[in-house]
């Protein structure tokens, strides 16, 4: 952790209000060594689904585009069953991906 990311937790700690009875008691300490997780931990419920994954793959270039991908991060969620079918399908109008590809996720979610 450097100095901005721990003024920046500091702050955000200091905004809660204990008169409103919210009281943070979390220390602020620099983190452990991370590990990043196999490939096959990488969104794993959205790779489960076959074509969506490979469809987002396919879109942002690469396999670690992808996982770092915000859509990626939401799809998987979706995947988990973390919201509805019409929740899905309005998330996917408002991202900017290719209508083929939009398609392709729509169809891999309706046939699971």
């Amino acid at each position: 952790m450097d100095d901005v990311q721990k003024a920046q937790a500091i702050a955000f700690i200091d905004a809660f209000d204990p008169a409103a009875g919210r009281t943070v008691r979390t220390e602020i300490v620099p983190g452990a060594r991370f590990y990043v997780a196999e490939d096959y931990h990488q969104k794993f419920y959205l790779q489960r689904i076959q074509g969506a994954w490979e469809a987002l793959v396919a879109h942002h270039g690469g396999f670690w585009e992808a996982v770092q991908s915000p859509e990626a991060a939401r799809l998987n969620g979706y995947a988990a069953d973390s919201g509805s079918g019409e929740d899905l399908l309005d998330y996917l109008s408002e991202v900017p991906l290719p209508e083929a590809t939009r398609v392709r996720i729509i169809e891999a979610f309706e046939s699971r």
